[in-house]
Formats: structure tokens, C-alpha cells, sequence
């Protein structure tokens, strides 16, 4: 994220979160689950909220195209799947998770 400093954010924005979208869409495929689903679910997770964050401060996001509202579809829908098997989860990495919903 933070190497290509010759491209905008934006751009580089968008090109992680399909990259992303695509592991997860690879992982319901081959319906992965266990602890390596969990951890990649919750590097995931953490990108999107981090991008609210990064895109929250940055003058104007929307003008350059960003939308809060696909950023914050694309983590709600990496923390349905990381918790629906919440039998699972240890408690630490449920209360992350359950977190970034607020």
C-alpha cells in the first residue's frame, strides 16, 4: 500500500481491495475455513477499516471516486463471513471483528 507512492491512493485503493475481493471470493469456492480462512479474513477486515480511516482524512475522497458506502459494504460483507462460523473464533479476534461494525 504505502511502496507505490507514484500512483494515487485512490488508485492504489482499488486495485488491493479487488485483489482482495477476488481471495475472498476464492475462498468461498474452495470453501476454506479453519484457522488460515480466519486470518485472512481478518487481514481483510483490517484493510477496509483502515482505508475508512486513511480516506476519512483525506480532503475531498469522494471527488476523487471513493465511496464510503462500497468500502464499508466490502468490510461488512468480510465480517459476515469471518463470523459465521463463531464457534470458532477465539474471543480476542470476536470482539475485533464484531469492532468494526461500529
Amino acid at each position: 500500500w504505502t511502496a507505490r507512492i507514484d500512483l494515487p491512493p485512490l488508485t492504489r485503493y482499488a486495485f488491493v481491495a479487488d485483489r482482495l475481493r477476488a481471495v475472498q471470493s476464492d475462498m468461498s469456492v474452495q470453501r476454506l475455513d479453519g484457522a488460515s480462512a480466519s486470518a485472512l479474513l481478518r487481514r481483510i477486515a483490517r484493510f477496509h477499516a483502515a482505508m475508512e480511516a486513511v480516506f476519512f482524512e483525506m480532503h475531498a475522497p469522494t471527488d476523487a471516486g471513493y465511496s464510503h458506502v462500497h468500502n464499508r459494504t466490502a468490510l461488512c460483507n468480510v465480517l459476515i463471513s469471518a463470523l459465521e462460523p463463531s464457534d470458532t473464533l477465539d474471543l480476542d479476534l470476536h470482539a475485533e471483528l464484531v469492532g468494526y461494525f461500529l
